[in-house]
């Protein structure tokens, strides 16, 4: 019977783990001829790494996403030709590492023309939130 208990105890305790993940973004940020308002005029856009930024023209960015519990790295690489970036995101915790969210020169140094940073953090709330240059 003790055996059993556990036996028992293990599967039950086991089963409450929750499965986490690495989830990885590769996004490169440039401008773009675009008129998203009817008005022509560089755009500042974020696309996948590995697809063309001229199909269908990403304007907003690309849906990140995650599950609670997840790691979020997201490799962003300016390729603007004269421009510094950052990104914020919105509603999220940045518990480890608040440095690598926010204004340039404030919270975070900004990412230079043709330079990488790469953003990573804990996913520790549920939700939809957004994001921004």
């Amino acid at each position: 019977m003790f055996t059993y208990l556990i036996f028992a105890s293990f599967f039950f305790f086991n089963s409450l783990v929750i499965e986490t993940a690495l989830v990885e973004y590769d996004f490169i940020v440039r401008t773009i001829p675009s008129n998203p308002d009817g008005y022509p005029r560089p755009v500042i856009i974020m696309h996948n790494a590995n697809s063309s930024w001229d199909v269908n023209r990403p304007f907003p960015g690309p849906l990140i996403r995650a599950k609670l519990g997840d790691t979020l790295r997201i490799r962003i690489t300016n390729m603007m030709r004269d421009q510094a970036t950052s990104i914020h995101f919105h509603g999220l915790h940045m518990f480890k590492n608040p440095w690598a969210d926010g204004t340039e020169h404030i919270t975070q140094c900004p990412i230079a023309p043709h330079q990488t940073f790469i953003y990573e953090f804990e996913v520790t709330q549920t939700g939809t939130f957004w994001y921004h240059s």
